[in-house]
């Protein structure tokens, strides 16, 4: 017979990282019980929706969005157009740049034997143009708003090919390292240009997402820790001082570099302490639930239902057994359950008056009555997945048997009993 007993669980609850949906965390949730999972998957299905909610009509949000969405495609349009003028470029070799004949008709014969005359160091005029025309032919394919862009060498370059051309106008020769060294440094400055864009680029498509996930986890941690009736109000509150924060990051015209850094920190932290207590709180509400309706079930009577004690370590509820005495139920914070038989005795009785051979007897009988109901409500909570097994039994001794009087079941509820000056005296929200 157990007049104390301590039931422990077996597996305790695993962190689950409730901003990644259900289907992530059904394999974390397999140690809670059912009504605790389904606390946790109500709680991550509201918070979903709370978050998609409240993102579409955060103005600053949406704003911040369209701008830097507007600014990639910028970025992405203007890498295509230098990707091609880049291709031009990488095609063009002297062998292709001298035509069959030239501009006067003369034959191929001809111009390859003024190109001798020239020597191997310099080209022909018409060589020299159409090398010129081709690296023109590159840069025009800027379009006119992308030519004067931040960091774009596009005017920097043609200022350099006319200078060319107008060299080649006056009648100055066209030196063939000249020209080489003049299509590398137009190839070599559209290649930094564009590797500059495609940093800018990826960094702001960073920037944006970083930016997102906060405010996501943000929004929905704000529901989560809405959930559970005040539990959670510290974490809350900051969350909304970090919503705050993101929010006017949004609204800047450059975010900081490391302006996301400390946020995306501090929101991790209350993100682990949010998982962790909702793991826990639905954790105690589901066996709560599952306790009171099992032992109602076996015809159990509750006199006062699970509430916080006093000293905020432990939730606390009282049971009438059929046929008397009561049972009072602990749940402590690392999920163990107590159990402790009390007897009762109603209030025109002392409570400090020894123990009659019949009341010693009722003590005895309830005792072994709630021995065998012990084990069935195991049974029973270990069918709902709560994985528990008894840790700890005491048999109640007549020494060690506390004693309620109990004035009526309003004052069990209110919990307005107040304790007596007699040590052997016990109360319910004691």
């Amino acid at each position: 017979m157990s007049g104390t007993v301590v039931v422990a669980p077996i597996l305790l609850p695993q962190l689950i990282s409730l901003l990644f949906g259900a289907e992530v965390a059904a394999g974390a949730m397999a140690n809670l019980g059912f009504g605790a999972q389904a606390i946790i998957k109500e709680c991550m299905k509201n918070a979903h929706a709370h978050r998609e909610k409240e993102k579409a009509r955060l103005g600053a949000w949406l704003a911040f969005h369209e701008r830097e969405t507007a600014t990639m495609a910028e970025s992405l349009a203007l890498e295509e157009f230098i990707t091609a003028s880049e291709q031009k470029l990488a095609h063009m070799t002297l062998s292709e740049a001298a035509p069959v004949r030239q501009e006067d008709g003369a034959p191929a014969a001809e111009v390859s034997a003024a190109h001798l005359a020239l020597g191997a160091h310099r080209l022909a005029p018409h060589e020299a143009r159409q090398m010129l025309r081709e690296m023109s032919e590159a840069l025009d394919a800027f379009p006119e708003p992308y030519r004067h862009a931040a960091g774009n060498p596009w005017e920097r370059l043609r200022t350099r090919l006319a200078a060319v051309e107008a060299g080649l106008d006056a009648g100055k020769a066209g030196e063939r390292d000249e020209m080489l060294a003049l299509g590398k440094m137009v190839r070599d400055s559209l290649a930094a240009f564009l590797e500059g864009l495609r940093r800018r680029r990826l960094h702001t498509e960073k920037t944006r997402q970083r930016m997102e996930e906060a405010l996501d986890a943000v929004l929905f941690y704000e529901k989560v820790a809405g959930s559970f009736d005040g539990e959670l109000e510290n974490q809350r509150g900051e969350l909304e001082g970090i919503r705050a924060q993101l929010l006017t990051l949004c609204a800047a015209e450059e975010i900081p570099e490391g302006a996301l850094d400390t946020l995306e920190k501090r929101l991790g932290t209350i993100r682990g302490e949010l998982d962790r207590a909702a793991v826990n709180i639905a954790q105690r509400r589901g066996l709560s639930e599952a306790i009171l309706r099992h032992l109602s079930e076996m015809g159990y009577e509750t006199m006062e239902e699970f509430h916080a004690a006093q000293d905020g370590l432990m939730h606390r509820a009282a049971l009438r057994i059929p046929g008397g005495e009561l049972l009072h139920v602990g749940l402590h914070q690392n999920h163990q359950m107590a159990f402790e038989v009390v007897h009762e005795r109603p209030p025109s009785c002392d409570a400090n008056a020894p123990f009659s051979l019949a009341e010693l007897a009722q003590i005895a009988r309830q005792e072994e009555r709630w021995c065998g109901d012990l084990r069935e409500l195991v049974r029973r909570l270990v069918a709902e997945g709560y994985q528990y097994g008894v840790s700890f039994e005491q048999h109640l001794k007549e020494q060690s048997v506390k004693v309620v009087v109990v004035e009526s079941a309003e004052d069990l509820l209110n919990g307005a009993e107040q304790e007596a000056d007699a040590p052997g005296k016990m109360h319910l929200d004691a």
